[in-house]
């Protein structure tokens, strides 16, 4: 039997599967935001329920938004920033008593979709993490590439265009309703952007408010909410540099 934890900013979801990779088992809570001690029980406690309802030990595996760094194997590079610098292994596997095995959520994911999901039989795999953070894995001939910094595929680091100051993180508030109805549709505005307006690789910053009021003009419906369809421009942009 094994147990599968998923460690992210908003829940730690933990499944249990069988040796023929069947589900047994499967628990979520939410994630103690910014607290480092609490998040490390809530996962422990996690593991120790399903292993209640499997009636056994079983072995874990840990994926982790950043990861562990290869020289001091402290966390780094987390969006969860409560876990930077700190022992994140170490503390889980002393309150466990027992190894367990950790890496980046996104390389997790990526090798998964690459030995028997959607990039099955591929030579290269690429995978994207949209979530409280941005996270990719890379997959070459069935194996992961970690790179030497344990970052490789992480495309959320690409340098983009400094931001203007109406651009700024709090220069325009929105209600959380209006963001989940956004999101909805972010992927239909990508594909409306293409269709409409061409190749937006090269866009700067100002090119891009262009684009979106455009866009507006020519489809109505086209970025209805400015904020956020600005920044989905702008994670299009990331990827289509990598």
């Amino acid at each position: 039997m094994r147990i599968g934890i998923d460690l992210g900013g908003t829940k730690i979801s933990g499944i249990a599967l069988d040796s023929t990779g069947c589900q047994q088992a499967y628990e979520r809570v939410a994630t103690p935001a910014g607290d480092y001690r609490g998040t490390i029980q809530a996962i422990v406690e996690l593991v120790e329920q399903l292993e209640q309802r499997t009636e056994r030990a079983n072995s874990i595996g840990i994926g982790t938004p950043g990861a562990l760094s290869p020289t001091t194997g402290l966390m780094r590079n987390s969006n969860s920033t409560c876990l930077n610098g700190m022992p994140l292994k170490q503390d889980i596997e002393t309150l466990l008593g027992r190894s367990i095995q950790m890496s980046n959520d996104a390389d997790c994911f990526a090798l998964s979709e690459a030995s028997d999901g959607a990039g099955r039989g591929a030579n290269s795999v690429f995978g994207v993490i949209l979530g409280t953070g941005v996270g990719g894995g890379l997959i070459i001939n069935s194996q992961l590439v970690n790179g030497a910094n344990a970052i490789a595929g992480e495309w959320g680091h690409n340098p983009l265009p400094w931001m203007t100051s109406d651009e700024l993180p709090g220069a325009e508030r929105m209600w959380a309703g209006d963001a989940g109805e956004a999101a909805s549709n972010f992927v239909a505005e990508l594909m409306e952007a293409g269709e409409v307006l061409g190749d937006i690789s090269g866009a700067s910053y100002p090119a891009l408010l262009d684009v979106l009021m455009v866009g507006r003009a020519v489809r109505p419906s086209f970025g209805s909410h400015p904020r956020l369809a600005i920044w989905g421009l702008l994670e299009a942009l990331s990827l289509i540099h990598i």
